[in-house]
């Protein structure tokens, strides 16, 4: 965390004082791309259904490897909670929070494609307002401990 504070609270400080709407556009993206690589390098959950796969196929070690290397097949790099949605919660708190909440955002889960597929279906690619762990129930998605 301590690489990327810096980088998160002056995008969020931006966004919040910046009038022009382009820029403003801009400077999210920016955000989410940093929050992007940011939890690429925290410790991952796994699906069942993804575990057995990777056990069955690939035995990649699922907390190294990143969303686009081309050997996971039918696995892919999840946002528990999707990063505009997480990112329009921290903008509507205050700022003496935004660390807190970015150290304990829920992260990336690896899931099947399947259950992608699954989660998106249901209406939850974007929002997940009853939180990710009842998206999770309700596609029947379960992580291992």
């Amino acid at each position: 965390m301590k690489y990327f504070k810096n980088t998160f609270i002056s995008l969020l400080q931006d966004i919040k004082s910046c009038d022009d709407e382009r820029i403003k556009k801009n400077l999210n993206k920016a955000l989410r791309r940093v929050l992007q690589h940011y939890t690429e390098l925290q410790p991952r959950m796994v699906s069942v259904k993804a575990q057995q796969y990777n056990n069955d196929n690939k035995c990649l070690n699922l907390q190294v490897i990143d969303a686009f290397d081309k050997n996971k097949g039918l696995l892919t790099l999840e946002h528990t909670t999707p990063i505009m949605s997480f990112i329009n919660d921290l903008l509507e708190q205050p700022e003496d929070m935004w660390i807190t909440s970015i150290e304990n955002y829920s992260g990336c889960c690896w899931i099947t494609k399947e259950q992608d597929e699954q989660l998106n279906k249901k209406g939850f690619k974007t929002k997940r307002k009853d939180g990710w762990k009842k998206s999770y129930e309700l596609c029947e998605i379960i992580l291992v401990d």
